[in-house]
């Protein structure tokens, strides 16, 4: 009997987090960490429902997690340094059983994501000091609410979206005050693969510009402001 799908063609939300271990069964390469799109192609869950499986996973040890660059995020069976390898099924829960004993490739493999979650080599600490530092959770946090608007979208078409959209935040955060129009948007993401084939104007229909019950993923991100038509990003007094 096929699993239920929602209005968005999508599976309904009957899964526990066990089931995510299926996706880490189907890997060629048991020492490939795998992303949320994975999770979200291979089961036809939601991004953030594939999140808060992965997560759950992570908080009962069965999972290491380890962002990746400035806009990924991985997650891989452990190495405790116990015994023998096991497979998925016997890390989800036998008390007869000890963890896996994974190559020391683990995590080497997990400096390598596809091209969808990828992103630039984080800098060296010291490379734009606090401020880099700021900057760099000030985007995590973004990245995070974008992700609970469950956006349309999946695999490298949504995160190709996704990082529109904190392009256009990152713009908006190097000119607090300024009022950025749609244009300037346009402007700057001209020649970008936006994950649509109709390019920006898709985009800007379908994440920014709100309708109904479709949030506008840009003026939900913090210190955004929608004034007139025009986005201003406002710091914090």
């Amino acid at each position: 009997m096929g699993r239920d799908r929602n209005d968005r063609g999508r599976y309904a939300d009957g899964i526990d987090p066990e089931t995510v271990m299926d996706v880490f069964d189907a890997r060629e390469d048991a020492a490939r960490p795998v992303t949320a799109s994975d999770v979200v192609e291979e089961l036809g869950i939601a991004r953030r429902t594939a999140h808060n499986k992965l997560n759950a996973l992570v908080e009962r040890g069965t999972l290491d997690t380890r962002k990746i660059g400035a806009r990924g995020r991985v997650w891989w069976i452990p190495d405790r340094g116990d015994a023998d390898t096991l497979d998925a099924e016997e890390l989800r829960g036998d008390p007869s059983t000890t963890l896996a004993g994974e190559s020391d490739e683990s995590d080497a493999r997990a400096d390598a994501v596809d091209d969808g979650t990828d992103g630039p080599a984080d800098p060296p600490a010291d490379a734009h000091g606090a401020d880099g530092a700021g900057e760099e959770d000030a985007l995590d946090t973004a990245r995070e609410r974008i992700e609970e608007l469950d956006l349309a979208g999946s695999g490298a078409d949504y995160d190709r979206r996704r990082d529109a959209v904190l392009k256009m935040y990152q713009y908006l955060r190097e000119r607090p005050g300024e009022r950025v129009s749609k244009s300037d948007f346009a402007d700057l993401l001209d020649g970008d693969d936006v994950g649509y084939g109709g390019g920006f104007a898709s985009l800007w229909a379908n994440w920014v510009k709100g309708s109904g019950d479709r949030p506008n993923a840009l003026d939900t991100l913090p210190g955004v402001e929608l004034r007139g038509d025009d986005y201003v990003f406002e710091v914090d007094p």
